[in-house]
């Protein structure tokens, strides 16, 4: 019995297939599930370098308390900013810290929470959220969720991440704190239930 006769190798056949391969575009089910690829604004990085700096001699009715973002031409900007003085006058910055999510719109916040422990410890610690409600457009639900990752690049240090998709899970503070940590006893001055 005879062997089958061997093809010629020829190394340049498998070159150019190599170097095709890459340059074809993905099938369509592969590229839905890439990150959305939006860059952070400069100015958002400034914001964030700030909230996460605060000096022990600043103003504290300067202190940025709440930062809201959103995504718009594939950037990650800043919609607004609150000072101390700007809420100063609320009864409570927790409920306003709430009030500014909107049921139909996601955002990204950097919330300044201020809260006390059990050992009667005050602090005061960032917290990054992802507001994703129920009623908003799942395009853009799904497109805050996969930029997050660029946004917590820039936020490196801050310890408490919380994505909220229903308001009605945090009307209370209590399951917010509870997200926070174990043995908090106030939040923005107001008892919480242990």
């Amino acid at each position: 019995m005879s062997q089958p006769a061997l093809l010629p190798y020829d190394p340049l056949s498998i070159l150019t297939a190599a170097a095709i391969f890459p340059l074809l575009p993905a099938p369509s089910h592969i590229t839905s599930k890439m990150a959305s690829g939006v860059k952070v604004a400069d100015d958002v990085k400034v914001i964030i370098n700030e909230m996460k700096v605060v000096k022990s001699d600043a103003d504290q009715m300067e202190r940025i308390r709440l930062v809201t973002f959103y995504i718009n031409d594939g950037y990650i900007n800043i919609e607004q900013t609150y000072r101390q003085k700007d809420i100063d006058n609320e009864e409570d910055i927790f409920k306003f810290f709430l009030s500014k999510m909107d049921p139909r719109q996601c955002r990204y916040m950097l919330y300044d929470c201020h809260f006390e422990t059990k050992e009667s410890i005050k602090k005061e610690e960032l917290v990054f959220v992802l507001w994703a409600p129920e009623e908003a457009i799942v395009k853009d639900k799904m497109n805050y969720a996969s930029s997050k990752q660029y946004l917590k690049k820039v936020m490196t240090g801050i310890k408490h991440e919380l994505q909220i998709n229903d308001i009605a899970d945090f009307k209370d503070r209590d399951n917010f704190a509870e997200k926070m940590g174990k043995g908090i006893i106030k939040l923005e001055g107001h008892p919480v239930k242990s």
